[in-house]
């Protein structure tokens, strides 16, 4: 029979112990072990006559000490990856058997929740209880804890939010694979991701989290205790890098951790959600996988010395790939006797008719043939179709492209272009009947208006006319963040429903933050012809008529018409662009077809090139392009897409360089020809 045990050990062992985890532990928490069980397990771990029967119960059976043992008994402490709970103590006799099997039952148990408590219930147990029993007092010893320190309110909710911050940070763990979280922390080093830097350091501290999770003995210590580690000091890392799955960037690596899923899709789903309206990405995305399996193939092929390329010379081409060479410099081109002989045997001398226009075609089979000299009219609207023949450095590499030659091409990178592309950007339609963009270069709110025949005005305050469907569909910088590449929009998609008469462009400045970078430009675009005007001062906020557009409807013919004069280059005004001057004729050197229409090969879009006698590209052009390859590269396109941007061709002084048309685009140009007489035709194309 076992000797009565002294309780008041047991009490002030346990009590000590747990005001000790109070003290230094702001965080507690709660095991999953049920109340029934950890009473259950109290009462039958007693030695064998410790306990003995008080009347009824057991003498250690009370409502007090139960009502601790069921609340504060599962609790626990985590430190560096060690659980400590209230019954790791040392007492003497059978309390020891009591106070580790309690221990070993809350230690194997895995964390349930963050410890919070009602303000109204915070409190357990006694301290000691007194009874009346035969006229005696009797004193009864519980055990007792006051733990209003972890009391709140809002208990129930936060430990519902602490819950779902474990089951969030699980799932990131677990479900993010680390190639993807590589994989973005690569397209963010290479500044291929938008708004990636945002991010960084959250993906690298996730990364870092993920290979600790991995190597942890017990997971579900691991995430416990990286809670308790910032929930008081450092909630935004909670946020963003526990509960990374549920941010902005979690949803890329959600999708990248899919392998079935495409790197381009998923990024431009991402950036979609970023900035759905006024983001787009210039370049393609590419891993160090990718750009290895690229470099392998282009071993495979022997094309390393294909991707260095220059400008190209008159003296690279042979006359066969020419429609025209001006005889001045045929001595430059790679040609014999027999080539001249050959060429001036197909050509017969025709009497010019009196022509206004003719067609591309037309242009090249009767009337080059017979032209002694070319000169063509670079007109403003032509700065887009600017382009260079590009060759290869190493004229013995292996074939690059999909034609039979190393030859390319490169167009000027968007000049004319530039604000309609800017008005894309910003989701702004551009194809329609008529289109009015104005853009500026500061941060001012810039308001466009246009006023209608019958006087009903587009504007920021009234962006669509019922009747004619004209639209203000991108209004910029009012508010929230402001550019300095700002563009608006104005767009008619049919001249069927506008109103026959004037339509007045005006300008005004609605809030003037900036002094510097005053002016604006005004693109207005209808019948395949782009017409701009440029304004040098700063606007007014009344606002000033910058031009008005005349619409015939019998004619079904636009005009422009009192253009602002003052501070305003309209049209025609020349300048200089390449080394040539726009509003000028210019002489042709040679006449040719692309690259890939030599010696008949007919591959893809067909362009036509008239190389300009002093036109140079002032800077390095890009020659490689994806559409361009022979098909054994075309799966490594992502790759190329970057190569191309890289390997640009060095300045150069010697080189080809002109107009280009593209058969496949409606365009004109005038040309003054000289035969046995001179003729100023214009070419439709």
């Amino acid at each position: 029979m076992g000797s009565i045990l002294n309780f008041q050990d047991m009490k002030q062992a346990v009590e000590a112990r747990l005001m000790h985890m109070t003290k230094n532990h702001n965080t507690l928490f709660v095991v999953d072990v049920s109340k029934d069980q950890l009473w259950q397990t109290y009462l039958s771990s007693f030695p064998e006559g410790t306990n003995p029967i008080y009347k009824t119960r057991t003498e250690h059976d009370c409502n007090c000490c139960k009502q601790f043992v069921t609340n504060v008994g599962n609790v626990v402490t985590v430190t560096n990856g060690i659980v400590t709970s209230i019954w790791d103590i040392v007492v003497k006799d059978g309390f020891q058997h009591v106070a580790n099997a309690l221990s070993a039952l809350v230690k194997s148990a895995p964390i349930k929740h963050q410890l919070l408590l009602s303000p109204s219930y915070c409190v357990f147990g006694q301290n000691n209880t007194r009874q009346l029993v035969d006229g005696k007092v009797i004193n009864w010893n519980h055990f007792h804890a006051n733990m209003t320190k972890y009391a709140d309110k809002d208990f129930a909710s936060k430990i519902g939010s602490a819950i779902t911050t474990i089951q969030v940070f699980e799932r990131s763990l677990t479900e993010l694979t680390t190639e993807s979280i590589e994989t973005v922390l690569e397209l963010i080093n290479q500044n291929s991701l938008y708004r990636g830097s945002e991010f960084k350091s959250n993906l690298q501290s996730f990364k870092q989290l993920q290979s600790t999770y991995e190597q942890a003995p017990n997971k579900n210590l691991f995430l416990w205790e990286t809670f308790k580690k910032n929930i008081d000091t450092n909630h935004s890392f909670i946020i963003n890098v526990m509960m990374i799955r549920n941010r902005v960037i979690g949803t890329l690596l959600i999708d990248l951790s899919d392998p079935s899923n495409d790197l381009e899709q998923c990024v431009r789903k991402y950036e979609k959600t970023v900035a759905p309206e006024n983001y787009q990405r210039p370049t393609a995305l590419v891993t160090s996988k990718m750009i290895d399996q690229a470099r392998e193939k282009l071993k495979q092929l022997g094309l390393e010395n294909a991707l260095y390329r220059r400008y190209a010379r008159l003296s690279d081409l042979t006359v066969d790939n020419l429609l025209f060479v001006d005889k001045n410099i045929k001595p430059e081109i790679t040609m014999d006797v027999f080539d001249v002989m050959q060429k001036e045997a197909t050509q017969t001398q025709q009497v010019m008719k009196n022509i206004d226009t003719v067609s591309i075609d037309q242009f090249v089979q009767q009337i080059l043939p017979t032209a002694k000299k070319v000169e063509v009219l670079f007109e403003s609207k032509h700065q887009n179709n600017l382009v260079s023949l590009i060759a290869p450095v190493d004229t013995t590499s292996p074939k690059l492209f999909s034609w039979n030659n190393n030859f390319s091409w490169s167009y000027n990178g968007g000049v004319t272009d530039s604000i309609k592309e800017r008005v894309k950007a910003q989701g702004g339609k551009v194809d329609g009947d008529l289109r009015i963009s104005l853009s500026w270069f500061n941060k001012d709110d810039l308001d466009l208006h246009v006023i209608e025949p019958d006087g009903n005005e587009i504007f920021f305050g009234s962006k669509r006319s019922r009747r004619t469907h004209g639209e203000l569909d991108v209004d910029m910088n009012a508010f929230g963040t402001l550019s300095s590449e700002a563009v608006e929009n104005v767009i008619y998609k049919s001249r069927q429903q506008m109103i026959e008469g004037t339509y007045k462009v005006i300008v005004n400045n609605f809030n003037k933050r900036q002094t510097t970078n005053v002016g604006f430009e005004i693109e207005i675009e209808f019948d395949g012809e782009i017409h701009t005007i440029s304004y040098d001062k700063a606007v007014k906020s009344r606002g000033d008529v910058v031009c008005c557009i005349k619409y015939d409807k019998a004619a079904n013919k636009f005009s422009i018409h009192d253009v602002i004069s003052k501070h305003t280059s309209f049209g025609g005004s020349s300048k200089e662009v390449w080394n040539i001057n726009t509003a000028k004729f210019h002489r042709v050197n040679a006449v040719m077809l692309s690259p890939n229409y030599w010696d008949n090969e007919n591959k893809g879009n067909k362009h036509f090139m008239f190389m300009i006698d002093g036109c140079r590209n002032t800077e390095g052009a890009r020659g490689i392009y994806n559409e361009f390859l022979r098909g054994e590269l075309k799966e490594h396109r992502k790759v190329f897409e970057i190569v191309g941007s890289k390997m640009i061709t060095d300045e150069s002084e010697a080189q080809l360089s002109g107009l280009g048309f593209s058969s496949t685009k409606k365009d004109e140009i005038v040309c003054r020809v000289t035969g046995a007489f001179e003729r100023v035709i214009k070419i439709a194309i």
